[in-house]
């Protein structure tokens, strides 16, 4: 666990490891390949102006916001853990334990929907361009088989 000293948190271990290149590059990819996947009916009943209005003051909004909250509680508390490890200390084991079920669940859920938007937008594209709908049936199978 951390110490204090002079008010300040003092590690007594290592946090964590090193990611390397290959690791980052897909911690990075898979952070932020959600994109704003489902605009066109926002662009079509509001406007452009307006769609992109929102595709810009989002992120104001809630990821920033977020992200200086994790920057904050990671200085102010730094033990491995993250999210459960902050909810865990505030809250409790049980509220802890919530954070972690819900965050683990909700990652199989998250993940799912990726391959069907590849398949989507990747059929729509290479429709576009061969005029043939071969595309998700190939990848599929490609991805079935790796």
């Amino acid at each position: 666990m951390a110490r204090m000293n002079e008010g300040r948190p003092m590690s007594t271990g290592r946090v964590g490891g090193r990611l390397g290149l290959i690791s980052f590059t897909a911690v990075l990819f898979f952070t932020v390949v959600g994109g704003p996947y489902g605009i066109e009916p926002v662009v079509q009943s509001a406007g452009p102006l307006l769609a992109i209005l929102l595709i810009l003051v989002t992120p104001l909004i809630w990821s920033v916001p977020t992200a200086l909250m994790v920057a904050e509680l990671s200085a102010a508390i730094p033990v491995p853990g993250g999210y459960y490890a902050w909810v865990k200390r505030a809250l409790g084991s049980f509220w802890g334990f919530q954070e972690a079920w819900w965050s683990w669940l909700v990652s199989f859920v998250d993940m799912g929907i990726y391959p069907v938007l590849f398949g989507t937008y990747g059929s729509a594209v290479f429709r576009d361009i061969t005029g043939v709908d071969w595309f998700v049936s190939d990848a599929g199978r490609w991805m079935l088989a790796t």
